[in-house]
């Protein structure tokens, strides 16, 4: 999906989609489990970084 975003030019971001991909989700992974872990939700701050990330 990455992928056909950035041929239609609907994801501006540049690199290659699987490494995209891969960061997005240890990214949400990472962020979940440290929510859990300490019981605060400060980490889905993530959210924002992967929006910023993706330029939306």
């Amino acid at each position: 999906m990455i992928a056909q975003e950035q041929r239609n030019s609907s994801l501006t971001i540049s690199g290659d989609a699987r490494s995209l991909a891969e960061a997005l989700d240890d990214m949400w992974l990472g962020a979940g489990v440290l929510a859990r872990i300490c019981r605060e939700h400060g980490q889905m701050d993530t959210m924002v970084a992967t929006r910023r990330l993706l330029g939306l």
